[in-house]
C-alpha cells in the first residue's frame, strides 16, 4: 500500500514538470521571508491518524491527533523575520487517553544569506527554538527546550515551476534523546496566476534506527490566492514508512499585511 502512495506521488511530481509560488508546503520551507514593516499571521490546523501493529500480541493501538495553530511573523529587514507560534493540541491515544492543551511554544527566525542567480540557488537558514512551555506529563510537549536548524535551498525552473530542498537538524534538549536530521524536497507549480499545486517528500533520521522506524512522508497540496494578502491552502500526507504518520490533513489560511 505504502509503495502504491509513493508511486502517486511521483506522477503527480512529473505531472508537475509538465506544467505551466507563493506560500510554502505543508513540510517544506522557501527562501522567501516577510516584506520589512510587514506582518503576517497564519491560522493552521492539521489531523493525524495513526495505527500501529504488535504482530506478537496480536494488538492494534490507534492514535488521533487535531492541532491548531497561531503562527505570526515580522519582517525585520528585506531578508530577515522573526515570529512565534502558539499550538494547541487534541491527542487521542488508543482511544484511552485524551490530553488537550496549549504545546510548546516557538520562536523562530529565518535569514536569507543569497539570492537566486542564473546558476545557483538562493539559499536561507531557518532556526527555531522550541520551549518548554508545554506539559510533558500530559504528553503535550517533550519536557526540554529543542533547537531545529534548517538550511533551505530554492530555484526557480520556469516561470512556472519552483524546486526547493531542505537539510536540518533537530537537536533535542533530553539527555536520552537522539538528534534528528530532517530532509525534504518539494516543487511548486503555478497556474492561472493564482492557484498553485505543491508535491513533496519529508523524511526524519536518526541513523541509529533502520529507514522503515524512521519517519517518510509523501504529500500532495493546492494552494489559492485570494487576493495579494489572502492565500488559503489545504493538503493531504501519507506515510511511507512504519514511523510515519498513516495519514495528516491540513489547512491554512495565511494573512499579510
Amino acid at each position: 500500500m505504502r509503495l502504491r502512495l509513493c508511486r502517486i506521488g511521483l506522477v503527480f511530481s512529473v505531472f508537475l514538470l509538465l506544467a505551466p509560488r507563493a506560500q510554502a508546503m505543508l513540510f517544506i520551507d522557501d527562501t522567501s521571508t516577510t516584506d520589512k514593516g510587514h506582518f503576517e499571521v497564519e491560522y493552521w490546523i492539521q489531523y493525524y491518524k495513526d495505527t500501529q501493529y504488535n504482530y506478537e500480541d496480536d494488538y492494534k493501538s490507534r492514535t488521533r491527533e487535531t492541532k491548531l495553530y497561531l503562527y505570526i511573523l515580522y519582517g525585520l529587514a528585506d531578508n530577515w523575520d522573526v515570529g512565534i507560534t502558539v499550538p494547541y493540541g487534541y491527542i487521542n491515544y488508543d482511544r484511552q487517553t485524551k490530553q488537550n492543551g496549549f504545546m510548546d511554544i516557538e520562536i523562530e527566525s529565518k535569514y536569507r544569506f543569497f539570492e537566486e542567480t542564473s546558476l545557483f540557488p538562493s539559499f536561507a537558514l531557518y532556526v527555531d527554538y522550541i520551549t518548554s512551555s508545554a506539559k510533558d506529563e500530559k504528553s503535550l510537549g517533550s519536557g526540554d527546550q529543542d533547537v531545529w536548524l534548517n538550511g533551505i535551498f530554492s530555484k526557480t525552473l520556469t516561470e512556472n515551476l519552483w524546486l526547493d530542498l531542505n537539510l536540518g537538524f533537530y537537536f533535542t534538549g533530553g539527555k536520552d534523546a537522539d538528534d534528528v536530521f530532517i530532509y525534504s524536497l518539494g516543487i511548486t507549480g503555478g497556474f492561472w496566476e493564482k492557484l498553485y499545486l505543491y508535491a513533496e517528500l519529508y523524511g526524519e533520521t536518526e541513523f541509529e534506527v533502520n529507514f522503515n522506524n524512521n519517519v517518510c512522508l509523501g504529500a500532495l497540496s493546492i494552494g489559492y490566492e485570494i487576493n495579494p494578502r489572502i492565500f488559503v491552502k489545504t493538503g493531504v500526507a501519507f506515510g511511507l514508512s512504519d514511523g510515519a504518520n498513516d495519514l495528516q490533513i491540513s489547512g491554512r489560511i495565511n494573512f499579510s499585511f
